[in-house]
């Protein structure tokens, strides 16, 4: 039987390592700007998102093809994130030439660009394609966490080598 001392070690190990496997070690809240945009034909799309705080931020663009449409997705969909004009922020900040996530360090609470440029499939004046653009501020788990986690998983470890032994073994 488990006394009350080795018990607690577990627990808490497990509920350690449960909060710090999130997906790219971060926590992420809701997001700041989620909303679906049309691009029709060969063309781009210019969207200001408003930042509240300085911070690591993620910028994702998903192709969600043409809801309700026999329309394919894009053939081409890319994105830039770019400061304010006049800025100490301005200029180009980040690029992808394929849907996916940017994670950036943005220096002030303020409006950034997203430009996104699309060639629906199909004749470039018929098609049209929708994309998605999320933007959430990503807030990293400290490294300490993952750390103590470890150090914590290793005592268990040594524990329960020490229980079936009988005997106490170097780490």
């Amino acid at each position: 039987m488990m006394n009350k001392g080795k018990l607690f070690l577990i627990a808490s190990a497990f509920a350690l390592l449960s909060t710090a496997g999130a997906a790219n070690a971060a926590t992420v809240p809701a997001p700041i700007y989620n909303q679906n945009h049309t691009i029709f034909g060969t063309n781009a799309v210019n969207v200001g998102v408003g930042t509240p705080t300085a911070g690591n931020f993620r910028f994702t663009v998903t192709d969600v093809g043409s809801p309700g449409t026999p329309f394919p997705p894009f053939n081409d969909l890319g994105f830039t994130v770019s400061g304010p004009t006049g800025s100490s922020s301005a200029g180009l900040l980040g690029y992808r030439t394929t849907p996916g996530s940017l994670v950036l360090s943005l220096a002030a609470a303020q409006t950034y660009f997203v430009n996104v440029i699309g060639m629906a499939s199909g004749s470039a004046f018929l098609h049209s394609g929708t994309f998605n653009l999320e933007v959430v501020q990503v807030i990293p788990i400290p490294a300490a966490a993952v750390l103590f986690s470890s150090a914590l998983m290793g005592l268990v470890v040594v524990a329960r080598r020490r229980n079936k032994t009988g005997e106490v073994v170097a780490a």
